[in-house]
């Protein structure tokens, strides 16, 4: 699942991302990309998913399989709760200013990192 705005001053927010097995994809099971500033994406929950391998293709700054990928150029929040993630290098992976909000309450089975990042977002 994938969300994403391609223009300035985009918005894909209050968005509920729930109660679904994801597997198999080539970028990660959830993805946000905000690709320019200003963008807004308030509001976006990630909980109670079913998270396995994903990011088979790869993604920008995370070469890696990972469950959940959140990258943005500007300041973001994201709430990620309550899922199962599992089968991955990393479990979360954010790439900018991102802020996850109560990540630590996921359940992260064989994933070898559960959060990684990285502070700027090349997308």
């Amino acid at each position: 699942m994938i969300l994403t705005s391609p223009v300035p001053g985009g918005a894909v927010y209050d968005n509920t991302i729930s109660a679904n097995a994801i597997t198999g994809n080539g970028l990660g099971g959830v993805t946000i990309h905000s690709l320019l500033p200003g963008q807004d994406f308030a509001g976006n929950l990630i909980f109670t998913n079913d998270i396995g391998t994903n990011n088979l293709g790869g993604d920008f700054d995370d070469p890696d399989t990972t469950g959940v990928y959140l990258g943005s150029v500007g300041p973001q929040s994201v709430t990620v709760a309550f899922n199962i993630i599992h089968g991955n290098h990393f479990g979360i992976f954010a790439a900018g200013p991102v802020m996850v909000v109560n990540g630590s309450l996921n359940l992260f089975l064989g994933d070898a990192v559960p959060f990684g990042s990285t502070p700027a977002y090349t997308g």
